[in-house]
């Protein structure tokens, strides 16, 4: 049965599925906590990102290979790569929190941490190379930058999630999962959480635009009643210079999660990087980014475990595009697992590369 969703221009439908041991090594490193995702097409290979901050070996990103030929699909982590600091030597432990990464032409990462606020540790946006470098670190507006009060800021776990460059390369997109301490509450049971959505200009460093997304309520009462729950964005991809995929992905306990992907345009939204805190500011109405469901992943016959990761791959041989998802198993094999869901998408064109006849 072909299960799909469309909304406006845009239509998915799920191909396959699959997952990684939840036991796997790899270069002496456990495979897990896979949080964000990027497609390499000169060699048609994904780099995910593992957000251990260094509890289980240092922060490091995985190279993998995913092959699907119509029906089965089939991926395999080729090798880890730890990340460097600029003095070239690992990240010590609980320094970065590695939740996203971005690939740019001539083979940049660009990576994003949390942070860890209330260690006083600072988001970050870094370009990194392949190679697991530290090149440079991307400047952020202050606003997003912890204070010892914590009353400001990005907050413990719900700092950048979602990182994007667009097709042309020239703009960086940010994204954190819930709104700053200073702009309003987390998403809970009937409540939505104003977050943000930066802009950057990569020939100058600029953040040209910050934009105000909604992340929607948490959908799910937990069981019991009073037991955790939360909604936020996990990633988000670019479709272009204006609009983007965002995935918002939630979880209630006793019900389990729900991952959702939004299509959002810039255009007609306000521009709120000179706003320092939503709930102080003079105009009370600045026009969020307009969101359209595009899947419910839940309605397309499949179970989602903790997605959060999103990248699109090669163009399929109907022309359509692939569309990968990546889960965050938490490093809990006996309950989650490391799930790999490939859909196909209408609407989006693929680029035009030329690779390289061997070596791959």
């Amino acid at each position: 049965v072909v299960v799909s969703a469309s909304a406006a221009d845009l239509t998915v439908e799920l191909l396959a599925q699959t997952a990684l041991p939840g036991d796997l090594e790899i270069d002496r490193t456990s495979v897990g906590g896979l949080s964000g995702l990027t497609y390499d097409p000169g060699c048609d290979l994904f780099y995910t990102i593992s957000d251990d901050r260094g509890s289980l070996a240092p922060p490091r990103f995985y190279t993998l290979k995913i092959r699907f030929d119509g029906e089965d699909v089939e991926a395999s982590v080729l090798g880890a790569t730890l990340l460097r600091d600029i003095e070239g030597a690992t990240f010590a432990r609980g320094d970065i929190d590695p939740e996203a990464l971005a690939l740019i032409e001539g083979g940049t990462l660009f990576l994003a941490s949390e942070g860890v606020p209330h260690r006083g540790i600072d988001p970050l946006v870094g370009r990194f190379g392949l190679d697991g470098s530290l090149i440079g670190i991307q400047g952020l507006p202050e606003h997003f930058l912890p204070e010892a009060e914590g009353t400001r800021g990005v907050r413990d776990n719900l700092g950048f999630e979602g990182l994007a460059v667009s097709p042309d390369g020239s703009l960086l997109f940010v994204a954190a999962e819930n709104a700053l301490l200073q702009d309003g509450p987390v998403a809970d049971l009937g409540v939505e959480s104003p977050t943000r959505l930066l802009k950057i200009e990569l020939s100058s460093g600029r953040t040209v635009a910050e934009y105000l997304y909604q992340v929607g309520p948490v959908p799910d009462e937990p069981r019991p009643a009073t037991a955790f729950r939360t909604n936020g964005i996990s990633e988000i991809l670019a479709l272009d210079n204006e609009r983007l995929l965002v995935l918002e992905r939630s979880f209630s306990v006793g019900v389990g999660n729900r991952v959702r992907i939004y299509r959002v345009d810039l255009q007609g939204a306000t521009d709120i990087k000179d706003i320092d805190s939503l709930r102080d500011m003079d105009d009370p109405n600045p026009a969020p980014l307009n969101k359209v469901l595009v899947a419910d992943i839940g309605e397309l016959g499949v179970e989602p475990d903790n997605i959060e990761g999103m990248a699109f791959g090669p163009a399929l041989p109907d022309g359509r595009r692939l569309l990968v998802l990546i889960s965050d198993n938490n490093f809990q094999p006996s309950v989650q697992i490391n799930q790999l869901l490939l859909l196909a998408v209408s609407g989006v064109e693929a680029p035009v590369v030329s690779r390289p006849e061997a070596g791959i």
